[in-house]
C-alpha cells in the first residue's frame, strides 16, 4: 500500500508533514522509520529531463528513496527518444 503525500506544488510542508506522520506510525508499530521508502514519479511532459531531475531534488531532501520516470505523453516519436530522455534524467541525478 502507498500513501498520497501530495503533489510537487505542495512540497515541502504537506509532504514533510505526511512523512512525519508515517514515521511516527512506524515507530509506534515498532518499525524503523528509515525502513519505509518514499517514491515519486517524475513526468517528462512539457519540460526537459534535466528540469524533471531538478524537481526531484526537493523530494530527495525529504527522504526520497525511489524515482519512477514517465516519458509517455512527451511527444516522442520512437523508443530512442524515450531512452535518451531517461539517460539525460539519470545523468542529471549523477551529481547526487
Amino acid at each position: 500500500p502507498g500513501f498520497d503525500l501530495g503533489k510537487v506544488q505542495d512540497v515541502p510542508e504537506q509532504v514533510a508533514q505526511g512523512m512525519r506522520t508515517i514515521r511516527a506510525a512506524a515507530e509506534k508499530a515498532g518499525r524503523a522509520p528509515g525502513s519505509i521508502g518514499l517514491e515519486v514519479t517524475a513526468a517528462i511532459l512539457d519540460r526537459t529531463a534535466e528540469q524533471a531531475a531538478e524537481g526531484v531534488q526537493v523530494w530527495k531532501d525529504l527522504g526520497l528513496t525511489h524515482v519512477t520516470v514517465n516519458t509517455m505523453g512527451a511527444g516522442f516519436s520512437g523508443i530512442e527518444e524515450h531512452l535518451e530522455a531517461l539517460r539525460a534524467f539519470k545523468a542529471s541525478l549523477s551529481q547526487w
